[in-house]
């Protein structure tokens, strides 16, 4: 029977204001490894079982075999509303790009539709000073960001952000409505001063 090591984090997602972002982070809360024997899959399946719905993110890690790691994550389900996977498992965040929709503007596009865009010069980089990890969640940004740059212990990715639409309320328009449909019936009859 092959041995190996299996290490659990609890994380705990909050909302964390990182320059002109704020978006939901990952905080350790708990982390714990051990030796253990036998068949893998089992084990993942059976601490998966023993941690299942007792934080918003528990990550389950099987190191030591000749494989790659295997992991499974159990949280909060992206499906909600308004989330975005930001990487593919929780990750450490090293730092944050932001590419601003002027910048990319300014800086134009090439012949096949690319912009021309310098990694180091255009994107503004926020470094992250604690440790926070990112997997999904929300993504509020300023008004002209266009792409935010996850920047990870695992490698970077880049997540499109649209731009939060504000709808009013239409409280008064049912009321401008029917007081304009008489005048728009009358029209159509073709004598607006004709009484019926």
């Amino acid at each position: 029977m092959p041995e190996f090591t299996v290490r659990v984090r609890i994380f705990r997602a909050e909302m964390a204001r990182l320059g002109p972002l704020k978006l939901e982070a990952l905080r350790v809360v708990e982390e714990k490894t051990w030796r253990e024997s036998g068949d893998p899959l089992e084990t993942l399946a059976a601490v998966a079982d023993a941690y299942r719905g007792k934080a918003s993110y528990v990550e389950i890690e099987v190191l030591g075999l000749d494989k790659e790691p295997r992991v499974v994550v159990l949280g909060v389900s992206p499906q909600y509303e308004g989330r975005k996977p930001l990487f593919p498992r929780p990750a450490r965040l090293l730092r944050l790009g932001v590419l601003r929709e002027s910048v990319v503007r300014a800086r134009g596009f090439d012949e096949k539709g690319y912009a021309e865009i310098r990694v180091e010069d255009d994107i503004e980089w926020v470094n992250i000073g604690s440790k926070l990890f990112v997997f999904e969640g929300v993504v509020e940004a300023e008004q002209d960001v266009m792409y935010v740059i996850v920047d990870t212990e695992y490698g970077r990715k880049w997540v499109r952000v649209y731009p939060r639409l504000i709808l009013r309320q239409a409280s008064q328009q049912p009321q401008q409505q029917a007081s304009q449909a008489p005048q728009s019936e009358q029209s159509l009859n073709g004598d607006s001063s004709r009484e019926e």
